[in-house]
């Protein structure tokens, strides 16, 4: 997109920047027809970009570095939830910005950079100084205000204010239509907005990704968005830094519906809330949920029972996704407040509120503008008046609950609460842990915030990595048969659910587990928003990225799960590329990938393993706190399904489209045919010939 009134042939300063801001506030509309996966982005034209104008060309950089550049004209990989969509060059809807005057440093070779940089480099080592660790930092006085060596967890950047952003926007402003040196050489991707309207908007990050390489921009106007796809970079901003970033425009999305809940919340009430809550997940709490997400299992088992019945012993087509969340929210509801929503038998006026909050908070993240932060909307947008009633009662619940468990507090010591004998007592929920927690003191706001924010994280990941697992298995009758052999080995001849130990026996179903998250990553974006001037490293591209302050990142967990830089075959489902090591020299600073050992407590292997190209549940000091619960309740889910039943794709490959919001969502469902065991001949088959291995 381009301004409403292009500057053209002109050099802008500083003052005539702010002027410019100042006298046409709606200067870069996004002019699209309905809405758009937000934040929108420019999406690449199928050119090279030259080594000129101060951008360097990241298809070069890759090409020297072993990886063969990708083209958006080529489509989205197959594998990626049907037929590729190959989209031709899009056409410019006006010129686009004038780039400053080529200067002298545009014509120096790459080379030649990286020759200069190794130079330096080399004097600095051979005189016994690491830049960075053995380097003192110069002294407070001689740094800029925001340098990010001023800042520490016992001393974090301020929160922005409106002249930090209109100090940014200024410099964008400045950098795309005037002459000023930009502070980095990243590519800038262009095109048209009306191509991200055809599809997920983290697929159209993927094809930027393919052209552009693992760091580019997206600009509209004076706005300006960093996107990321490195794992040394993601390292940096998610574990090394991460006291440098905040959650940006997630929280602004995810507030009006979670307050301060984990994922949306400020530094000072996220540390305080998380201190109480990971105690939570301890390992004879979870050792108990594990019957209980058996037991919920169990009723969505009756249920396909009674349907394949209902069709007179005959294989019916069931939509699972809609099964697969109505499990996750049985099981959340039972585990974080002992209340049961019996989501799988029938619907209730609570589920009913409770799903079109969910699909609320999904549908304001793909809007770019915050609308419904305007008071009157709320009460004219039909949809914003539905919103205001289901929060009502779903917040009148969720306080029903609270007032129940603050009224039968029983204060106890964090030892003794990991002690309790969860058989034997009423409420094993989380609540009624943060409840009787001694020394923790929060207000019931807080405690509804934490619920809900559990409530959507917890319900929404498991059931899309359940359907995606699913989808990829019933393709695969060669692995499915392993897995299903897996699952008889380990539980034998017993009829009961998965216990703990049977989880930790079920190597290849949690591996599998593991594949349907690289491939389909819950969420595939992750956002952050920079509080202080930063430097990211130079990862797969070699060169540092000088960022300002207030500069919105987005790491796209999708395109680096699925980066042929990073894994083999990246868009094939194989289960067992966990079995081995890969590593990239190509990536520098990047360590690689490595199994986890046997014993290791982790169900999965995480980000630590594999530096941070594997972030299924994002990564450093702000990860999720759920990870084991919801691969714990994933395997036993699975497992029982896998044990009980045969499940075949109801409909080609092809025809099962891909949409997006918190997670990765079918376009219209998830079509599978059930059979009671034994019933798929394909599946028997398969099963038949590994057993003859």
């Amino acid at each position: 997109m381009t301004p409403r009134r292009p500057v053209r042939n002109a050099h802008l300063t500083h003052a005539a920047a702010t002027s410019y801001l100042s006298a046409s506030p709606a200067v870069f509309p996004l002019r699209v027809a309905g809405p758009v996966m937000a934040p929108a982005a420019f999406v690449p034209a199928p050119v090279r970009l030259p080594v000129s104008n101060g951008r360097v060309s990241l298809g070069h950089v890759a090409a020297t570095q072993g990886r063969r550049p990708h083209f958006f004209g080529e489509g989205v990989p197959a594998s990626s939830h049907g037929p590729a969509r190959v989209v031709g060059a899009p056409q410019m809807v006006a010129p686009p910005p004038r780039r400053r005057e080529p200067s002298s440093r545009d014509t120096v070779p790459i080379g030649d950079v990286a020759a200069d940089e190794r130079e330096r480099l080399e004097a600095n080592l051979s005189g016994g100084v690491v830049p960075g660790v053995d380097s003192p930092p110069p002294p407070e006085e001689e740094m800029a205000e925001y340098d990010s060596r001023r800042f520490s967890e016992a001393n974090p950047p301020p929160p922005l204010s409106m002249k930090d952003s209109m100090d940014l926007w200024i410099e964008n402003i400045l950098v795309l239509y005037g002459d000023k040196e930009p502070r980095d050489t990243v590519p800038v991707a262009e095109g048209e907005v009306s191509d991200l309207m055809g599809g997920p908007f983290f697929l159209a990050l993927h094809r930027c990704f393919k052209q552009y390489g693992p760091i580019y921009k997206l600009a509209f106007g004076p706005k300006v968005f960093i996107v990321v796809n490195d794992p040394v970079v993601c390292r940096h901003i998610l574990r090394e830094r991460s006291i440098l970033y905040d959650k940006g425009v997630l929280s602004e999305i995810l507030e009006p519906i979670m307050g301060k809940g984990l994922i949306p919340a400020d530094y000072e009430t996220w540390k305080t809330r998380r201190r109480a809550i990971v105690p939570g997940f301890h390992s004879a709490w979870l050792e108990f949920m594990t019957g209980m997400f058996g037991y919920c299992t169990d009723g969505l088992s009756e249920k396909l029972d009674g349907l394949i019945a209902a069709d007179d012993g005959n294989a019916p087509v069931v939509e699972m996704e809609t099964e697969y969340s109505s499990l996750a929210l049985d099981i959340i509801g039972k585990a974080v407040f002992n209340y049961d929503f019996k989501s799988t038998q029938t619907e209730s006026p609570v589920i009913k509120a409770v799903y079109r909050t969910l699909r609320e908070a999904e549908y304001r993240s793909t809007f770019l503008f915050p609308y419904w932060k305007f008071e009157p909307l709320n009460w004219i947008v039909p949809r914003q008046r539905q919103f205001r009633r289901d929060m009502k009662l779903v917040n009148d619940t969720l306080r029903k609950l609270i007032d129940e468990a603050q009224h039968g507090k029983q204060s106890t010591e964090l030892d003794d609460l990991k002690r309790r004998d969860y058989e034997n007592v009423s409420d094993p929920s989380m609540l009624r842990f943060l409840v009787d927690l001694r020394g923790e003191s929060t207000t019931n706001q807080q405690l509804r915030d934490d619920l809900m924010t559990m409530l959507i994280a917890g319900h929404e990941t498991t059931a899309a990595v359940l359907t995606w697992a699913t989808y990829e298995l019933v393709q695969r009758p060669d692995i499915y048969a392993r897995v299903r052999a897996e699952v008889d080995a380990v539980m034998g001849d017993r009829q009961s659910p998965p216990t703990f130990e049977d989880v930790k026996s079920l190597n290849l179903t949690r591996r599998v587990l593991a594949e349907s998250l690289r491939m389909y990553p819950e969420p595939p974006l992750l956002i952050r928003r920079l509080l202080a001037d930063d430097t990211l490293p130079g990862g797969e591209i070699g060169k540092p990225t000088n960022l300002k302050r207030g500069t919105d990142v987005f790491i796209c967990v999708y395109s680096m799960h699925r980066s042929p830089a990073l894994w083999e075959e990246p868009d094939m489902f194989n289960p067992d590329r966990w079995l081995k090591p890969f590593s990239n020299p190509g990536v520098d600073g990047w360590s690689g990938y490595n199994p986890p050992a046997p014993n290791r407590a982790s169900l999965y292997p995480n980000e630590v393993n594999a530096d941070f190209a594997f972030l299924p549940f994002g990564g450093g000091s702000r990860k999720c706190v759920g990870d084991q619960f919801a691969m714990l309740e994933s395997t036993v889910a699975f497992a029982t399904l896998v044990r009980r039943f045969d499940f075949s794709l109801g409909c080609a490959p092809s025809e099962v489209g891909v949409d997006t919001g918190a997670t990765i969502h079918t376009k219209g469902g998830m079509p599978i045919r059930v059979r009671k065991r034994g019933e798929w001949d394909e599946l028997n088959e398969a099963s038949a010939k590994l057993a003859q291995q």
